[in-house]
């Protein structure tokens, strides 16, 4: 990919969404240094581990999970590296 680490909000904001631009905005009036890195859709762990180095930091897993009935809901996250398995947390949640 050739992915490059950027500092502060892109010089265009043409093609990116409204949102984006909203948070570059907050990130900027709080005064807060940032980094980023351009990059396409990454649609599972192996695509975010070129993000990951050129960020360098850990990328986690966000798992949106519920129980059987739905009426109760969990945000995991967990390493990239790591790898989930529904049986080690059941018992815990459900």
């Amino acid at each position: 990919m050739g992915l490059i680490l950027c500092k502060g909000r892109p010089e265009s904001m043409e093609g990116r969404l409204e949102k984006e631009g909203r948070v570059y905005d907050l990130l900027d009036q709080l005064g807060l240094e940032y980094e980023r890195v351009d990059h396409e859709p990454a649609m599972t762990m192996e695509a975010c581990q070129e993000i990951d180095e050129a960020l360098g930091a850990t990328i986690c897993k966000n798992l949106f999970l519920c129980n059987r009935q739905k009426t109760q809901f969990y945000l995991l996250m967990i390493r990239g590296e790591k790898v989930f398995h529904t049986k080690d947390i059941s018992s815990f949640m459900f």
